[in-house]
């Protein structure tokens, strides 16, 4: 079980299903391991805490989608394509079912899980955990 298991599943809980809400995921280094780039056809193996956040989401029938710059604008149809590939047979044999794949948020997503990100507290402009 992830750290904080518990409050994270009350906190996910209060979404509502089939809302058209959804919730992000970041690729690698957060659904899957990461190390260094491989090229566009490798992903690393599942982060089971974070797989298991999916699941979660996905029996309550919440939108998850994984949200990684490897569907950015900047990606040729090529390897867009090759990408889109490789990452439906990672969701089927990690997960068991396909998410979709964005590289963009937009005014109904109501969380994103992210290695890199820094969480800002709302109309402050600080982060948070830090103090």
């Amino acid at each position: 079980m992830p750290k904080h298991f518990d409050t994270l599943i009350q906190k996910l809980s209060s979404i509502p299903p089939n809302s058209g809400c959804w919730v992000g995921f970041d690729l690698d280094g957060t659904l899957a391991h990461y190390d260094h780039w491989r090229g566009i056809d490798h992903i690393g193996a599942p982060i089971p805490a974070m797989c298991q956040i999916v699941n979660y989401l996905h029996s309550r029938r919440v939108k998850c989608k994984i949200m990684t710059a490897r569907a950015c604008s900047g990606q040729s149809e090529e390897d867009l394509k090759a990408f889109r590939i490789v990452m439906d047979a990672w969701c089927l044999k990690y997960l068991g079912f396909t998410l979709e794949v964005t590289a963009e948020k937009d005014w109904h997503m109501l969380y994103l899980f992210d290695d890199r990100a820094l969480a800002v507290k709302p109309n402050e402009g600080t982060v948070a955990g830090l103090d």
